[in-house]
């Protein structure tokens, strides 16, 4: 069931990827009777891709942590053991489903705080899922 607080916020639900929940918003534009459908095509569309977005978080961002962020004392991460210390806080939908999802997740400090987003162009977009530091 969506909820938001006000008509300046956006939609809010969580949604299930591959057994966890995640906190998912859609723009406040959306038009409410649109909302079950949009975040069911989203449901979808992400399950099928997740491990695409895991590639991308570690093809992007793994080499770069273990090369220049992590301090000298910490071991270098392999794969695993980074994307255990990323934690999804949202999965974003924006106006229409030709616009990208984003993926806003903590960094469990290895970015010196900084977020992690991810790029998920929309189904049948062929951009590709890039992952990059922001904040």
């Amino acid at each position: 069931m969506f909820t938001r607080k006000s008509e300046e916020d956006n939609w809010k639900n969580s949604i299930s990827i591959n057994d966890k929940e995640y906190s998912f918003e859609i723009d406040k534009y959306f038009p409410e009777e649109e909302l079950e459908e949009v975040f069911s095509k989203s449901e979808v569309f992400l399950t099928e891709i997740w491990q695409k977005v895991k590639k991308a978080i570690c093809d992007d961002l793994l080499r770069m942590y273990n090369e220049t962020w992590k301090d000298t004392e910490d071991p270098i991460l392999n794969e695993v053991q980074f994307l255990n210390r990323i934690k999804i806080s949202s999965i974003q939908v924006w106006w229409d489903e030709h616009e990208p999802i984003y993926i806003y997740c903590d960094d469990d400090e290895m970015f010196g705080g900084h977020w992690i987003e991810i790029y998920v162009g929309f189904p049948g977009d062929n951009r590709a899922i890039e992952a990059s530091i922001v904040g």
